[in-house]
């Protein structure tokens, strides 16, 4: 699928499902800056040398993408970086091929 989200970039933890056994991973078009759900039909579109380190959870199994950054979320809770998922309807990340949503939890929620 396109995963077309703004936080996902240097330092993100991205989960993806794995649904056939022998999976395979690709990436393409990277983007210099992308606002979510690429409104415009586009980001800004360049070429980008980039490393990933993969590990496979066996015995996990999840729906749809997530991911865990970070960065700053909001300047209230700004510590701790956050946790996001593409299960809910709260933010809209992609409407160029497939509509994709985000909801966005803070981490420092769970400390005191």
């Amino acid at each position: 699928g396109n995963v077309d989200i703004r936080y996902l970039r240097e330092g993100t933890t991205l989960y993806l499902p794995v649904e056939e056994p022998g999976g395979l991973f690709s990436c393409a078009d990277g983007h210099a800056a992308i606002g979510n759900g690429e409104v415009s039909g586009a980001g800004v579109e360049c070429g980008l040398y980039v490393s990933y380190k993969f590990t496979l959870l066996k015995g996990k199994s999840i729906p749809a993408p997530k991911y865990k950054n970070k960065d700053q979320l909001t300047p209230k809770v700004n510590d701790k970086g956050f946790f996001g998922t593409t299960d809910v309807d709260i933010h809209v990340s992609e409407i160029v091929n497939d509509f994709v949503v985000s909801a966005l939890l803070p981490l420092s929620i769970f400390e005191n």
